[in-house]
Order: C-alpha cells, then structure tokens, then sequence
C-alpha cells in the first residue's frame, strides 16, 4: 500500500506482517478473515489521515505463516499480547472485523493497554449455522449483496481475487486452515467479562453471516459498550469504508455521544 511500512513480527515459531502508518492515537485493525491485509487499502488509508494505524496479516492468511497448532481464540490473543508489548504501545484502540473482530475480543480481554475495542459485525457468538448452511450463506447469499447493493465491482473483485489467491497458496494446508477458521469463527467466545474496555460494536442490519441477534448477545455481555445498527449486509464496512471511519471517529472523540444522538 502506497507510504505504509511493511514490517515483521514473530513470536514462537509464527511470523507476521504488518502495515504501520500515521500518527496520533494508535489503532490496532484487525482484518477479516481469508485475505491479506492489502485488501483492506481504503479502511486503512481513512484511518492513517487521522491515526497511528498498524495492521497485521493474520495468522494463517495473507504473507503470515500457519500456525503448527489448531489455534483458537485463546492462542490469538497470547499471541497479539506479545506483538502490543513488541510495539511498545500503551493505551491503544482495537478494532477488528469478521475474523479479527474474535481476535481483538480476545486481546481485549488479555491485555489491560486495550482501552477502546471496536467490533464490526465480529466472531464471538456463534450462529449455530451448519457448516454447509454457513458457507452458503458466505459464498451465496454474501456475495448476491455486495454485487446488487454496492455496486463496486472492482472491490468486489478485490475481495474475491485475494480470498482465491490465499487459498491457491496455501492450498495443501487447506485442511488445517479450516480447523482453525471453524474455531474462530462457529464458537462461543468465553471471556467476554474480562473485557474492560470502552467498547463500540456496529453491525450490519441484514448480516447474512452473524445475525443481529448475536450483535445484541455481545452487548449484553460486553459491561461498557454501545451497539450501533449501520444499514448494510456483514460486508458494509469495506464498501463504504468513509462511512465506517467517521462512524469510529465521531465515537472516539465523544462527540456523538454529546450531541445526543440515539443510538439503537
């Protein structure tokens, strides 16, 4: 991506890349699932205008390596614990999407230095979908509203060219990959009281793939968070990315909140 610095990171027998750019406050952003993080340019780009940001590939996606074990939700947060002490970042905010939103609930609620923990449309609860009805709703239903409500092909495109060449890549570790997608993304994350941070949770109304009602599931658990409904299927983050950055902008600088705005 255009001025990020690529850089690495290892930790017992893993290693990592990661997009650091900006200043100010620092924003840890955890991507989905499936893809590098290269494919997130535009969320990330917003962001950096205005932040620190840092962005890892994540484990076993995009240029980070496969993990030897069947990592959970638990072996991610160690594993992150160790990349915020290798930075040396105090007090930072950890958003994460799909995937990565498991992967910050469960820094969040390892690390003490997470102040504020952003979900969007995030792993967590489990939908209690088979794993057929899971990827049709992933591979089908998905793919029917990005293509008929946004209208972008070419991001549409993106997404879909980067989730193949991942696969094509690590094709023979396919089997072991899946293991570990389906504990983060088909379980119960159990420590969600652990999380102090000052939370904000947005999803998509329509989420094909972590319904609403999970949303409101999180904010229950969740002590100190605030749920946010965005019109939009689980992807509508990455197509209207300006809309997702000034939706996170606005709660980190008190200002919604001030202005009294309802909040659902």
């Amino acid at each position: 991506i255009m001025d990020f610095q690529e850089k690495f990171f290892q930790h017992s027998g893993v290693s990592t890349k990661y997009l650091e750019r900006g200043s100010g406050e620092t924003i840890l952003f955890f991507i989905g699932g499936g893809v590098r993080v290269e494919t997130f340019e535009k969320i990330l780009n917003d962001f950096s205008n205005k932040y620190h940001v840092v962005a890892p590939d994540l484990p076993p996606f995009g240029d980070a390596t496969v993990p030897k074990e069947i990592w959970e939700l638990e072996d991610y947060g160690n594993f992150f614990v160790e990349f915020i002490k290798f930075l040396n970042i105090k007090n930072l905010t950890v958003a994460g999407f799909s995937f990565g939103g498991g992967i910050a609930l469960a820094l969040a609620a390892k690390s003490e230095e997470v102040k504020n923990l952003i979900l969007i449309d995030s792993a967590g609860k489990s939908s209690n979908y088979s794993e057929t009805k899971f990827r049709y709703k992933y591979f089908v239903e998905k793919t029917f509203f990005d293509l008929f409500h946004y209208r972008d092909i070419p991001l549409f495109f993106l997404i879909t060219k980067d989730f193949l060449a991942n696969r094509i890549k690590k094709f023979f570790q396919w089997p072991h990959i899946t293991k570990i997608v389906r504990n983060v993304l088909l379980k119960d994350f159990e420590n969600f009281h652990k999380i102090k941070a000052r939370t904000l949770i947005l999803w998509g109304s329509q989420d094909e793939i972590f319904s609403p009602k999970l949303a409101k599931g999180i904010n229950k658990e969740i002590t100190n968070s605030t749920l946010r409904f965005v019109d939009g299927n689980h992807d509508w983050s990455f197509f209207r990315h300006r809309e997702l950055v000034d939706l996170i902008t606005q709660w980190l600088e008190g200002k919604e909140f001030a202005a009294g705005v309802k909040i659902q």
